[in-house]
């Protein structure tokens, strides 16, 4: 049990940290994207694709390109555990979320 509960709390910390990583990368992504194309949509889609998309989800209500062309979003990642993704009242335990942002690319 107590191999388990390790495991779960390793998950739960490195969640967070990942969430982080992929906040910044997606929102240097989209700054890049964006200087090169000018398009919003496209800037988006570049955040997109650089998480993993199937843990990590870039929020498109957070998403946005201020008029310098910086870039500021925010990420969901979701992680695996043994044993809190089984249990509802913790079962959100397994998420982070986390603001990116990225200046104009140059």
């Amino acid at each position: 049990m107590l191999g388990i509960i390790g495991f779960d709390v390793i998950a739960l910390v490195q969640v967070r940290y990942r969430a982080a990583d992929d906040a910044t990368n997606a929102a240097r992504e989209a700054a890049e994207a964006y200087k090169a194309t000018r398009d919003v949509q496209k800037a988006y889609n570049a955040a997109a694709a650089t998480v993993d998309a199937t843990v990590v989800t870039v929020e498109a209500d957070t998403f946005q390109v201020l008029p310098s062309g910086a870039v500021q979003l925010r990420v969901r990642r979701t992680t695996s555990t043994l044993l809190v993704e089984r249990i509802g009242p913790i079962k959100k335990w397994g998420e982070a979320t986390s603001a990116g942002s990225a200046p104009p690319a140059v």
